[in-house]
């Protein structure tokens, strides 16, 4: 019988931690839950102790954790509670692209708390095992670099580079992580068995629009977007909690997010930016407004190619009258 193999952490060295001390110099507003020397100094090692990168990616995590207000969401909670990680099949055909990201940055989210409360309970450095289980999945279809399977793995490896700590191994594959919450098929699974999807499944991009009101999807414009440029779609609450909804496809990477602005010119998050593409459905959501807010849809096409973006749009305030 072969002796089980322990994977351990690579020491934090001082260099390391004089870079922890560097960040929090530079990052005003870190979560209490987050501000730790190993965490802060894993930051300095993924990036070589480039700090330009290490604050903007760290102000873009934090931004989505409070904009999606996961961050004020039990751990336990953090898969059934919100309704990315409930609804997301990683199937392109039945959700949004942007579901299945927004998910893997809540699934970060999960493991980052229990790495850190390992460390807080031993006073050294925390690592786990991710296991990948790529059974069942096929790999041909990666072959093609513009195919949808690639896309979709393409973005994901993108969160999983930019802030990924991998943590919590299911009781299954030797760890000590169970789910007796119900959600599971099996409490050592931690997963729900697969679904079959069958085409009821897909998805139907007008249920949101006629749960407000409309028929259907209203009509779409375009705009061709030129590398590095943004480009912005305003609206402008006149009444207490009216809706915007947005619906958009886009033929290649584009950055997306929604800010509001109040009447005295503060400005606030209130969709967090995520790089994504248009795969198998269109991109679609909904928030609720304040009154005398101003609401900036944000587009930014990423790419250093001259290749332009191709966005076809609907983007509408309503009523908030759910029919």
């Amino acid at each position: 019988m072969k002796s089980p193999i322990y994977f351990t952490p690579s020491p934090i060295t001082n260099d390391e931690i004089a870079g922890a001390e560097k960040i929090r110099e530079i990052v005003d507003d870190i979560p209490d839950l987050f501000n730790t020397t190993f965490y802060l100094a894993r930051w300095w090692r993924a990036y070589n102790g480039d700090l330009d990168r290490i604050k903007q990616n760290m102000k873009d995590l934090f931004d989505h954790r409070r904009a999606l207000g996961y961050d004020r969401i039990e751990t336990h909670l953090l898969q059934t509670k919100l309704e990315f990680a409930g609804k997301t099949f990683e199937i392109t055909k039945v959700v949004p692209f942007s579901y299945v990201l927004h998910s893997y940055y809540i699934m970060q989210e999960a493991f980052t708390r229990a790495q850190l409360e390992v460390e807080k309970a031993t006073g050294k450095p925390a690592a786990v095992v991710s296991i990948l289980d790529l059974s069942g999945i096929n790999t041909a279809a990666l072959l093609n670099p513009l195919s949808v399977s690639a896309q979709f793995v393409r973005l994901i490896v993108k969160i999983w580079a930019d802030y990924f700590v991998e943590t919590l191994v299911p009781a299954i594959y030797g760890g000590e992580w169970y789910d007796d919450s119900g959600y599971a098929e099996k409490p050592e699974l931690v997963c729900q068995k697969p679904i079959k999807i069958e085409p009821e499944h897909y998805y139907n991009c007008d249920l949101l629009w006629q749960k407000y009101g409309f028929t259907k999807v209203p009509p779409k414009c375009l705009e061709i977007i030129k590398r590095k440029q943004t480009f912005e779609v305003q609206k402008i609450c006149t009444t207490e909690s009216q809706i915007l909804l947005w619906h958009f496809t886009v033929s290649t990477d584009i950055e997306f997010m929604i800010i509001a602005t109040n009447e005295m010119d503060d400005e606030q998050i209130v969709w967090p930016k995520i790089t994504l593409k248009s795969l198998g459905t269109p991109e679609q959501g909904s928030i609720s407004c304040k009154c005398n807010c101003k609401y900036t849809l944000l587009f930014k096409n990423p790419t250093r190619f001259l290749t332009p973006a191709r966005l076809k749009y609907a983007i509408e305030l309503c009523s908030n009258v759910i029919i």
